[in-house]
């Protein structure tokens, strides 16, 4: 077949491109529910490398064919059902580190695609916010370099910043990381 193989000892299918299987599940999430969604994050086990790459290829996806508007609308939807999942056996909401690390991807490329370089630092931070939670960014990892952002009188709210180079970013005396861990 030229998208599958099979493995006969192990008889086990996978597909020939990674890229390929990337490409869709990012075409399934955007179009899941919300429950599934969570239920997807918190089973998923895919390395690092794949879980960037479907970040990307969701942002990526959701913008062909909608407007801008459309399309924020949703990626708002669907990283506030990766960052924050229902435990299925006690109904509480939790976060699993995995859908916290693909919500802070899925955010800042969906900023860098939006409104890249040259855009103000301002309303880069007033997207991420959107996206994010509104009044403050809650509940994602983060990683890499954050650029171009002015996190004055910004809130984080339960996130994690794993090697998270600042370049270009403002901070004030108003800045705030409640439970944020590095």
């Amino acid at each position: 077949h030229p998208l599958l193989e099979k493995d006969a000892g192990k008889d086990v299918w996978s597909f020939r491109q990674d890229l390929l299987r990337i490409f869709l599940l990012a075409e399934q999430v955007v179009k899941w529910p919300s429950e599934k969604i969570e239920r997807f994050v918190s089973k998923a086990r895919l390395d690092p490398a794949s879980w960037q790459d479907l970040g990307t290829t969701i942002v990526d996806t959701l913008r062909i064919g909608v407007t801008d508007e459309v399309a924020l609308i949703h990626l708002e939807k669907i990283i506030g059902s990766m960052s924050l999942v229902h435990d299925f056996q006690t109904g509480h909401l939790v976060r699993t580190a995995e859908g916290c690390k693909l919500a802070g991807i899925v955010a800042v490329t969906a900023v860098e695609r939006f409104l890249p370089r040259g855009s103000p630092h301002h309303e880069r931070t007033a997207l991420l916010l959107r996206l994010c939670g509104k009044t403050s960014i809650k509940d994602l990892s983060f990683s890499g370099t954050m650029a171009r952002y002015d996190f004055t009188h910004t809130r984080f709210e339960r996130c994690r910043f794993e090697r998270v180079a600042w370049a270009n970013c403002r901070f004030d005396d108003q800045t705030v990381f409640f439970n944020a861990t590095s």
